[in-house]
């Protein structure tokens, strides 16, 4: 006879939301690649500034190690920023040697251009007379003018000199009429005056 089986066929009591539930565990879930750290965190820019130092620092502390030890100019040989330090101190001497050869050039082109073409700036050439009241005369008309042009050329000669500094130059040279000139310059500063009379009286 045929058999039978008692057994009742299994019927599902779960529902759609308790099998969501179970596909969704992480027995279920694919295994995803984790993003490194570094990555995920930011850095923020104080803190790169202090990392970027210290890696300056080790390499200014490895440089040192690798130059202890070593014959004379060998480190810079392996440092390239000693290298371009050291090119650029050149530069700069070379450019200041240049500029004092052109100022002494120009001094020695000036003091040949005094000498061949020498003419006092304060002279004035005048006629006095035997009378002493017209000499007198003749002096004080001449007077302003001689003023006039003494200030202009101090102004003009101190004019590049630097403030609340005394200065002093001299040029002694000979003519091609065989005259010996002396042309000096001197600077002095009094603190605390208020005129030149004050300075004249106190002379």
């Amino acid at each position: 006879m045929p058999r039978h089986s008692s057994k009742a066929p299994k019927v599902s009591t779960s529902s759609p939301l308790d099998e969501l539930v179970n596909n969704s565990s992480p027995d279920h879930c694919t295994n995803k690649k984790r993003k490194p750290t570094y990555l995920v965190r930011k850095v923020r820019p104080e803190e790169e500034k202090t990392l970027r130092d210290e890696i300056l620092q080790l390499e200014a502390q490895v440089a040192v190690l690798k130059a202890q030890g070593m014959p004379p100019g060998s480190a810079i040989a392996i440092d390239t920023k000693l290298q371009e330090a050291k090119g650029k101190s050149k530069v700069l001497t070379d450019t200041a040697k240049l500029q004092y050869l052109g100022i002494a050039a120009a001094q020695s082109l000036m003091m040949e251009c005094m000498r061949t073409h020498y003419s006092n700036p304060l002279c004035t050439r005048i006629c006095l007379k035997t009378d002493w009241t017209a000499r007198r005369a003749t002096l004080l008309d001449i007077r302003e003018e001689k003023l006039r042009n003494a200030y202009d050329y101090v102004v003009t000669r101190s004019r590049e000199a630097a403030g609340g500094q005394d200065q002093r130059s001299s040029e002694l040279f000979e003519t091609d009429n065989g005259d010996i000139c002396s042309l000096g310059s001197a600077v002095i500063h009094f603190p605390g005056v208020k005129s030149l009379r004050q300075v004249f009286e106190a002379l």
